[in-house]
Order: C-alpha cells, then structure tokens, then sequence
C-alpha cells in the first residue's frame, strides 16, 4: 500500500539523482537505475515501518545495514547519503503522505543522515 501511495516520489527521487548523477547511468546503465528505484521502495517501506511502529531507530539501523550492502557491492556511502538527501529535502511536499507521515519521515531520513555521516 505504502509503496502505491510513494510511487511518484520513488520515481521523482531516482529522476533526480540521475540528472544530477549522469554518470551513475554510464556506469550502472538501465538496471541500475531500476535497482536505485527498488532501493527506494525499500526505504519506503522501512520508513512506514518506523513509523508505524513509533521507532525511528527501525530506520537508522536499516540505513546503516543498507549501507554495509552497498559497500560490499562496490558503492561507497555517498551514494546512500545522496539518495537519502534528496528523499529528506522533497518529503515535506509529498502531499499524498499524510502530515504526521512527512514529519516521521522528515525526522528519520534527518536521524539516518546524520548517524551515516558519523
């Protein structure tokens, strides 16, 4: 359900880190940019999860094992804090969240910057 309700936000994050990220394109092409938005739905659904839950830690503690993925893969940090970013700067104008959503999520994706960064 949440991911019906995000999928245009799923789809407007990926847009954005492409255009500002060409070279992701050239580098992981076509099933690369699907990954990035399967990504995204995956946070979606931890982010409801957490929020559900009243947890924002169920969020952070994803952020962080996500992360240990990606590197494992060849990624570096940057490219979740990128994600992430662009997620935390365009959540507060989703308006097919509910505001109480949007202010969770603000919360969380802002906790998971931070904990990424140190």
């Amino acid at each position: 359900m949440i991911e019906q309700i995000c999928a245009k936000w799923v789809d407007d994050v990926v847009a954005e880190l492409y255009r500002e990220h060409p070279e992701w394109y050239e580098q992981y092409g076509e099933v690369g940019r699907e990954k990035c938005r399967e990504d995204n739905i995956h946070h979606v659904r931890h982010l409801e999860t957490a929020f559900q839950l009243g947890n924002i830690s169920i969020f952070t503690d994803y952020a962080v094992w996500l992360n240990r993925i990606l590197v494992a893969h060849g990624m570096t940090v940057q490219h979740l804090l990128d994600n992430l970013c662009r997620m935390a700067k365009t959540v507060e104008k989703r308006t097919e969240l509910t505001p109480e959503r949007r202010v969770f999520f603000a919360a969380a994706l802002a906790a998971a910057l931070d904990r990424l960064q140190s």
